[in-house]
């Protein structure tokens, strides 16, 4: 994955976050959430390669 597609997934998270805090009646389906955790632990993962990165000042 690239950074736009990390950035799409950011902001669908996002998006489904405000629905869940201001909508009453939700419901989300069980593949979508997998979905979610998924495309959540593969951002997670890019992050701590990025903080590696960082703090080892190394090369993209």
């Amino acid at each position: 994955m690239n950074e736009k597609e990390f950035a799409k997934i950011l902001t669908a998270e996002h998006e489904d976050r405000e629905i869940g805090d201001y909508e009453i009646d939700i419901e989300i389906e069980e593949e979508r959430a997998r979905q979610r955790v998924d495309e959540a632990e593969k951002f997670v993962q890019r992050i701590e390669q990025y903080q590696q990165l960082v703090q080892g000042g190394g090369k993209r």
